[in-house]
């Protein structure tokens, strides 16, 4: 059986102050959580309590689209900027990261199911059991004839 990770905003928040590569992809995450408009407009228009505030749309969006483009957040400044505001925004990363694993935990778990059924050998570890549901995942939606050369 596969465990979940509970996130709680102060895990998010020690995530982000120790893993500068966890507050790029919050701010990835939370720019995903804007709807198209607002994302092609770096404002904000639906107060929907999902994605940046009002006030953080521009430069969430801007810190987003140069993340995007591969473009390193050069200075010290900026980083700490990025930090802060992904901590900001903590309980909608807690939210978004506990959504995430249990849909992970839940595909791993119906994979795994399916292949105790066929009598596979069970990997012993939740990382071997990813990467072995990960790899029959691919194989799956791997269009047909792929693997014939």
């Amino acid at each position: 059986m596969t465990e979940t990770k509970t996130w709680t905003p102060a895990t998010i928040v020690a995530l982000l102050e120790s893993n500068p590569k966890a507050v790029r992809r919050a701010i990835l995450a939370l720019d995903r959580r804007q709807t198209a408009a607002e994302r092609a407009s770096h404002a904000t228009t639906q107060a929907n309590g999902v994605g940046w505030s009002q006030a953080d749309a521009r430069f969430g969006g801007w810190l987003a689209a140069e993340i995007r483009a591969g473009r390193p957040l050069r200075t010290e400044k900026l980083q700490g900027c990025a930090l802060r505001l992904a901590c900001r925004y903590r309980r909608q990363l807690a939210d978004e990261a506990n959504r995430r694993e249990q849909n992970g935990t839940a595909e791993v778990g119906r994979v795994m199911a399916s292949a105790r059924a066929v009598g596979a050998d069970m990997p012993a570890t939740r990382a071997e059991a990813l990467a072995y549901a990960t790899a029959i995942l691919a194989s799956l939606r791997a269009p047909e004839g792929s693997d014939e050369g």
